[in-house]
């Protein structure tokens, strides 16, 4: 007589690992990488995983021996969010593995970092407000404070109202000491309308701010909120 027994070899659910996150570029940056590993201990899926940024998709094919894949996308065109971009991974199977559970990493677009730009020093505070907080104000009836900014994109260019997105809401105060700045320079106010908003002039954001509900003697911070998630602080004083 003889013996015969039925076995049943099920697929092998590979995982996700090694996936690339999170990563940071500059508005205006050409492209980014992908990378990551998808196996199942030592045993190697074959195909191409989907790799998704922005409602956009590309292949990129598995590496037989290692597992690792790669593709890269164009991101001149990825505008600056509010909070940073998944990139979903997914892998549908072959005959020998089922599909597996999709990764994720993240890509956050920023405005460049402080630096100089096309037109000037950028991601900072302009003046007439110095950067290194030592401006003193005399405090008048109804007067006002420009605060001026610009932020750029990877090639040094000043961001305008399509990508920038900002009110008065974007400028806060953050602290309030008594006493002025130790070392300043008395400043002239050059304005006595104040602004309802952040406004463009073609190479800058200006906006007039009231020194109507500020007291003299104090030193004030502020800073000015981005939409992608960075801030531009200053300090003035008044005296």
């Amino acid at each position: 007589s003889s013996d015969s027994k039925t076995y049943t070899i099920a697929k092998a659910t590979p995982v996700f690992s090694s996936l690339n996150q999170p990563q940071t570029i500059v508005l205006g940056t050409a492209s980014a990488t992908f990378i990551g590993t998808i196996s199942k201990g030592s045993l190697i899926p074959t195909g191409s995983v989907a790799i998704t940024l922005n409602g956009v998709t590309q292949l990129a094919a598995i590496n037989s021996s290692t597992g690792s894949f790669t593709t890269t996308f164009n991101t001149s065109g990825l505008p600056v969010a509010a909070t940073p971009y998944t990139v979903t991974y997914s892998y549908a199977g072959d005959p020998n593995f089922n599909a597996a559970a999709n990764g994720t990493s993240t890509l956050a677009v920023q405005y460049a970092p402080p630096g100089q730009c096309v037109a000037g020093p950028g991601h900072q505070i302009l003046q007439p407000i110095n950067s290194d907080g030592t401006s003193i104000y005399p405090r008048k009836q109804g007067s006002t404070i420009p605060v001026k900014f610009r932020v750029c994109d990877a090639y040094g260019n000043s961001i305008g109202p399509t990508s920038v997105m900002l009110n008065n809401m974007g400028l806060v105060m953050t602290a309030v000491w008594s006493g002025t700045t130790p070392v300043g320079t008395l400043e002239d106010i050059l304005s006595t309308t104040p602004d309802t908003a952040f406004r463009w002039d073609g190479q800058q954001w200006i906006f007039n701010m009231s020194t109507k509900n500020l007291l003299s003697g104090y030193t004030y911070d502020y800073q000015i909120n981005l939409l992608d998630g960075t801030s531009i602080p200053f300090r003035i004083g008044l005296k």
